[in-house]
């Protein structure tokens, strides 16, 4: 009886992980858009043994403790390609969708706009040819006219 509890307690233990709390569980919707939580795709997992020990030891890691831990990878099916839109002039410039568009004040905290600080814009030519396929990556924004900004001066 004591090693069957054993048994489940490792079980349960090894599934567990510490996750970048940024990230959340996998598949969180709160999550930052750069968070990856697929086995081969460098997922952000807190990777210290003691970390991964408890709830409170993530905690103090910064992490979320996660009863699932790193997807398996998605099967490999054949590629879908993307809807052929004729090439038109684009719009505006496809903004990641938790930034909306240039100064929003309902942006999530870690967005950013300015030239120089790697802004969040959606940079695909296809996704920047009308707001259907800004939507379709990575829900998308669409901010006519509206690129990177400059800096202002301090």
């Amino acid at each position: 009886m004591l090693l069957l509890v054993i048994a489940l307690v490792v079980a349960i233990a090894s599934a567990s992980q510490c996750w970048n709390d940024k990230c959340g569980c996998p598949n969180s919707p709160d999550a930052a858009s750069w968070c990856r939580w697929t086995e081969g795709t460098d997922p952000h997992t807190i990777t210290s043994e003691w970390c991964n020990e408890s709830d409170g030891n993530c905690k103090k890691c910064s992490g979320t403790f996660c009863a699932a831990g790193v997807l398996a990878p998605a099967p490999v099916t054949a590629p879908v390609t993307a809807p052929v839109t004729p090439p038109t002039a684009p719009i505006g410039q496809c903004w990641n969708g938790k930034c909306g568009c240039p100064g929003s004040e309902k942006a999530a905290s870690w967005c950013r706009w300015e030239e120089g600080t790697d802004p969040h814009i959606i940079a695909s030519e296809w996704c920047n040819i009308n707001k259907d396929n800004c939507k379709k990556c990575g829900d998308g924004i669409i901010c006519p006219g509206q690129g990177p900004t400059t800096p202002t001066k301090k």
